[in-house]
């Protein structure tokens, strides 16, 4: 945005540096949100200690920072009355924690973060409802384009040769997520699965072979993976693409783990490849594209910078045609495939779990990735 301006009381204005197809969009979702410039700074975040203000059909009246939220009926709301006037969110640093306040009735509903293991047992709760929905939640592994031996785009293509995808959905996942063979998830319009067309669905041991003539192998490779930020099986999926990547003798790999703060202090810095995940800021193609393959927007720090890529991001954002920006889409999703700098691997459902007396989790679970608790009520 280069600048905003007020018409009237009730229309406004927005001057925006480049032409941008999706503004009206994110605007509308959780990427953006409209608030007194007198009390949010404007150049940093306001502490969590300090009042915060906003819109919507209820209003916060107590929050604690790892601990609970309070929201109550906001009476003024020009919207739809919520129908629960009251909310309590607790948060929970294990989700064993959660699930044991679950069965205990302690709390009605859970949202997310339940290792496999926990939702099969839930599953099998009589008390309790398990509510899958359509979800934009992905999981991939970035490569850093300049650092060994990652810099190398024949190993980056006998990864992506490899990488195990269905095992990972099987055998960590019990099949509560599913193979992504592309950084724009299945569902959102313009996807297409570069990664199947381009290396097949599953691991091809001979064309990873091929990818790697004149490099010397096994080639050592460390993985880098989060032990919790992103659930408690990273473990077991970064040991499911260790063992398929050193079946065939191409690689030998060492996996290396690291909590949030230290790791994500550290991908651009020591990192050649390491485990991300991504939920959407908003539900379109291009939310999937831009923040990881733009040379100005990624925010991966893995140095990838394609000058087609970038034009083709640019011609995406200043297209209004539906079917056009699809296309744009495509295409780039068939030259991030090519560069492999980023492979994507699984895409996650949208999960809540409930108890039996809890109505209206169904109609909010989509990939806008937000759980809309005003269309919730319990009888």
């Amino acid at each position: 945005m280069k600048s905003v301006e007020a018409q009237g009381d009730y229309k406004v204005v927005f001057h925006l540096k480049a032409p941008q197809a999706t503004w009206p969009q994110i605007l509308t979702t959780g990427a953006a949100q409209i608030v007194p410039k007198s009390v949010y700074p404007a150049a940093k975040i306001l502490p969590n200690s300090q009042p915060q203000y906003g819109t919507g059909p209820y209003m916060l009246t107590k929050f604690e920072p790892g601990q609970q939220a309070v929201f109550k009926q906001w009476d003024d709301y020009w919207g739809d009355a919520p129908k629960t006037p009251n909310i309590l969110i607790r948060y929970y640093t294990k989700s064993s924690t959660m699930k044991l306040a679950l069965e205990n009735g302690d709390i009605d509903m859970a949202f997310r973060a339940f290792t496999p293991t926990e939702l099969g047992s839930l599953e099998k709760e009589s008390s309790l409802v398990v509510h899958k929905g359509n979800g934009s939640e992905i999981r991939y592994l970035v490569m850093n384009v300049k650092r060994a031996p990652t810099n190398q785009a024949g190993v980056r293509k006998a990864i992506a040769y490899l990488m195990p995808r269905k095992s990972i959905a099987d055998r960590v996942y019990n099949g509560t997520v599913k193979p992504l063979y592309s950084m724009v998830p299945e569902g959102l319009p313009g996807h297409t699965a570069a990664f199947e067309t381009t290396y097949g669905a599953s691991p091809d041991q001979a064309k990873a072979k091929s990818a790697l003539a004149g490099i010397k192998t096994p080639v050592d490779l460390t993985l880098w993976y989060t032990p919790t930020h992103y659930g408690d099986a990273s473990a077991d999926e970064f040991a499911e693409i260790q063992r398929a990547m050193q079946a065939g003798g191409l690689f030998k790999v060492t996996l290396k783990s690291a909590e949030w703060a230290q790791y994500s202090d550290a991908l651009g810095k020591q990192y050649g490849a390491f485990q991300l995940g991504w939920f959407p800021d908003y539900p379109d193609g291009e939310n999937y594209l831009l923040p990881f393959y733009d040379a100005k927007s990624n925010f991966t720090s893995n140095n990838y910078d394609n000058a087609s890529m970038n034009s083709l991001l640019a011609k995406e954002q200043g297209t209004k045609s539906t079917s056009t920006r699809d296309d744009v889409m495509g295409q780039a999703q068939q030259l991030a495939a090519k560069d492999a700098p980023i492979i994507p691997y699984w895409q996650g459902s949208m999960i809540s779990v409930s108890s039996k007396d809890v109505q209206g989790i169904d109609d909010t679970l989509d990939p806008t990735f937000i759980m809309r608790f005003w269309l919730l009520s319990k009888s």
